[in-house]
């Protein structure tokens, strides 16, 4: 199975990067998964949104909006986190951020 983390890459052609986290197990690792998504649920599939499609796995859940640039090393450089996923950054801001934090 194709996961939507290489189609994106594929489509986009981002020029770093991008990995993926089958199932949200990292982001539950930090913190960051919500999974108490039963509204969302059901409000999801009447418009045709499968987050089990998106997830690569049978998870039904979400990972908090966030931003991690990592060092190849393992060392975390940059880190920002929004608590609504309505919330997120212009992308120039985020290339900014990753720039700072790289060089």
């Amino acid at each position: 199975m194709i996961r939507f983390s290489e189609i994106l890459v594929a489509e986009k052609s981002p020029g770093f990067d991008l990995l993926a986290d089958d199932g949200n197990d990292f982001a539950a690792r930090l913190g960051l998964r919500l999974t108490e998504l039963e509204d969302l649920k059901a409000i999801s599939l009447k418009f045709g949104i499968d987050l089990v499609k998106h997830n690569d796995g049978p998870s039904w859940a979400l990972p908090r909006s966030a931003r991690i640039v990592i060092y190849k090393e393992g060392v975390v450089r940059s880190v920002g986190v929004d608590t609504s996923y309505k919330q997120r950054p212009e992308p120039e801001a985020v290339l900014d951020g990753i720039k700072a934090a790289c060089y």
